[in-house]
């Protein structure tokens, strides 16, 4: 997150190695990155040839992402999804590399954020009668933080119990 005073939105780019893993060896919640949200606007994602990502969705089935070549995978993040009320919801995904071929698995997700002062609340045309805010106000470089902050503490993703329980109900 931002912490420099720049009225510019922040990014930040993740290279991820994910080593070959025998899908007889593991558990079936092991995985390279457990189960999460992505915590700001949006982000992009470059896969090598491999794959191995997956989306949960509103039923609980995990989908297979098959990596198109020249493609991105873009994944709505949680400040997008409280921006529109949830009409555009942030992806509950993870990701692996079950293969037997003893090749590593990249990936390079690009990660765009708001500016870190930026007050996070639904705009006007995502509510109105009957549909009122479903979140409130946040401030974009805190929640980040404390998510964030939430991952170094457990050693897995943070993801706010809000998060999870909408991303678990049929839409």
């Amino acid at each position: 997150a931002d912490t420099t005073g720049s009225p510019n939105p922040a990014g930040s780019v993740t290279y991820n190695y994910y080593p070959s893993l025998d899908p007889a060896s593991v558990g079936p919640t092991q995985w390279g990155i457990s189960p999460h949200t992505d915590y700001g606007s949006f982000s992009l994602l470059s896969q090598d040839a491999l794959g191995g990502l997956e989306v949960r969705d509103p039923a609980g089935t995990w989908i297979d992402m098959p990596p198109i070549e020249g493609a991105f995978v873009v994944n709505i993040a949680d400040l997008f999804s409280r921006w529109t009320n949830g009409l555009y919801r942030s992806s509950l995904h993870r990701a692996s590399n079950f293969n037997t071929s003893g090749r590593a698995r990249i990936s390079l997700p690009l990660f765009f954020n708001p500016h870190f002062d930026t007050l996070i609340e639904c705009v006007p045309t995502c509510h109105g009668p009957g549909n009122s805010p479903k979140y409130e106000p946040v401030q974009a470089g805190p929640y980040v933080r404390m998510l964030v902050e939430q991952s170094n503490r457990s050693g897995r993703p943070g993801i706010m119990k809000q998060t999870v329980e909408e991303r678990l109900k049929p839409m």
